[in-house]
């Protein structure tokens, strides 16, 4: 997903919430953002924003070309 503004790349991480909580796995969900929010380290990449609607989950993170 590119910011047209900033001309910045981000990649997004879509999760569905039906999908979430059939599985019970809320709790992990929300403990991923809370970490992923917390972190600025160099090396692990962090959370730059997070978006919700009526059936997803986003989560942005910057993208890093060529790394897994």
């Amino acid at each position: 997903m590119k910011h047209e503004p900033s001309d910045k790349f981000y990649a997004v991480k879509i999760m569905t919430k039906d999908k979430i909580v059939k599985s019970r796995q809320v709790s992990h969900t929300l403990n991923e953002k809370k970490i992923l929010a917390a972190i600025r380290f160099p090396f692990v990449v962090n959370l730059e924003f997070s978006l919700k609607d009526n059936s997803y989950l986003y989560l942005g993170m910057p993208f890093i070309n060529g790394g897994e």
